[in-house]
């Protein structure tokens, strides 16, 4: 992998395909769907109550930060966190680490961190106020 967890990032953030969703999701998105849904095992979403508001919270990468909706799962191991591949947000966290024998890029797994959400209006710019989940950094 070509970014191992440490502790600064604990988590292992995996992506993958919905049943049944379409690429991106742009024609299949469900109404309303504004921010993915990140499924996690419950006893580790228990060692990150602290972090959650209303059930949702902040996945950190070192390249980006994205607001999500928790979702118990006994499915995913304790210590990940699988998101869905076709929330445009999502492939932003991970990185493009190029696999050396396929030459494809590694948009599946990276290490993260949970955060509190951000609880400060929206900023405005330019007249144009601007409320996007997703922080580049």
């Amino acid at each position: 992998m070509p970014e191992p967890t440490d502790p600064e990032y604990p988590l292992l953030l995996t992506t993958g395909r919905r049943a049944g969703a379409y690429n991106t999701g742009v024609r299949n998105r469900e109404t309303g769907e504004d921010v993915p849904r990140a499924r996690i095992n419950p006893q580790t979403a228990g060692q990150y109550v602290e972090v959650l508001d209303r059930g949702r919270t902040v996945v950190e990468s070192r390249r980006a930060s994205v607001t999500v909706t928790l979702v118990p799962d006994d499915g995913i191991p304790p210590g990940a966190i699988w998101l869905d591949v076709h929330h445009p947000s999502v492939n932003d966290l991970t990185l493009p680490a190029i696999d050396p024998d396929s030459n494809e890029p590694n948009y599946k797994q990276c290490a993260v961190r949970l955060a509190a959400p951000d609880r400060s209006p929206p900023v405005a710019r330019d007249g144009v106020v601007r409320t996007g989940t997703v922080v580049r950094r």
